[in-house]
């Protein structure tokens, strides 16, 4: 389920154009559990995919504790983050893993997160327990509708040092597709946009890393997905204010 505004490159605070003369590759480094690290500010995912004739890139995103790996369909032009989930499921599509299944996580429908969300509408909660559904429309005219739940996401700073951090995601069990259109073999979307339900947004204002998004896609196809700044060039580089125009 992919916005055919995938292909720009968002950044929530700043549009970086670039080009990276090669794609870093993270050295293999032991894990040492740890809840944040000031040496080093970024995260780096192998992207997979092409333009053609996959037409999709992906990265593997660990989720849970234990954690499980999960294939995210990169998404530039959205907020949220989303997986397939069991909760059970109304309308699923085929992905690579089994659904995920929440543990009692469920975010709530007096939560912050869930307003904005929801915004600019307000929300009339009858209790506050109440669990937060979305909705998210996509301009290929896909879709998902589920709840926000929040889980554990095992991330590798690039001197191998491990963060384990609780962010809010879509549990989707509802997805729609144009019927001429096949869906991408992934278990979900990795929201990439500006909105404070965003991954990045969210490592942000937890202090996990810089608010900044870039990638490195070979012409050969794969890459690299890089999350804060550790990368950004010293010189040689373009920064203007990103556009906050809705794409219709």
């Amino acid at each position: 389920m992919h916005s055919r505004t995938k292909f720009i490159i968002i950044i929530p605070i700043l549009y970086l154009l670039t080009a990276f003369q090669t794609c870093y590759s993270s050295a293999n480094h032991p894990i040492t559990p740890t809840l944040a690290d000031p040496s080093s500010s970024s995260i780096v995912f192998q992207v997979t995919g092409n333009v053609y004739p996959t037409g999709y890139y992906y990265v593997t995103v660990n989720i849970g504790n234990p954690s499980k790996p999960y294939w995210l369909d990169l998404d530039t032009g959205s907020d949220l983050t989303w997986i397939q989930c069991d909760v059970p499921c109304t309308k699923c599509f085929p992905a690579p893993h089994t659904l995920y299944k929440p543990n009692k996580n469920l975010v709530t429908c007096m939560e912050p997160l869930c307003a904005s969300m929801h915004w600019p509408e307000t929300l009339d909660c009858e209790s506050p327990n109440d669990q937060c559904d979305y909705e998210v429309q996509y301009a290929d005219h896909g879709s998902s509708l589920g709840l926000l739940v929040k889980d554990w996401f095992p991330l590798k700073y690039t001197n191998g040092s491990v963060i384990k951090p609780l962010l809010a995601f879509g549990c989707g069990y509802d997805q729609e597709i144009e019927g001429s259109m096949d869906p991408p073999y992934t278990d979900g979307v990795l929201g990439l946009g500006l909105g404070k339900a965003s991954i990045l947004r969210q490592l942000k204002d937890l202090g996990v890393t810089k608010n900044v998004v870039a990638h490195c896609l070979s012409a050969q196809g794969n890459g690299h997905l890089f999350f804060g700044d550790e990368f950004v060039p010293s010189s040689g580089v373009t920064w203007i204010p990103m556009s906050t125009t809705k794409i219709e």
